[in-house]
């Protein structure tokens, strides 16, 4: 069985979810993710982002805006002209 982290408390459950049960009966959150409150639905997207395999291959160009400007300045670096 795969083990992941709540996205709220961080204990240990099963892998297919996203919050523990204590978390979900303590915030409500129960239903779809996209019922969730904001800031639980932003803590899952982190914690979905943290799941993803290290294999996984990602376009750069499939990204985020945000997450392309990082991804492009690590492989990149600087390249304004001396």
């Amino acid at each position: 069985m795969r083990l992941a982290r709540c996205c709220i408390c961080g204990k240990r459950i099963t892998y297919q979810f996203w919050v523990c049960a204590a978390c979900c009966k303590d915030y409500g959150l129960n239903g779809a993710r996209s019922t969730w409150p904001e800031w639980a639905q932003y803590l899952a997207r982190e914690e979905q982002k943290a799941r993803r395999p290290l294999h996984e291959i990602v376009a750069i160009s499939s990204l985020p805006d945000a997450e392309r400007a990082e991804a492009e300045n690590l492989l990149y670096g600087d390249m304004e002209d001396d």
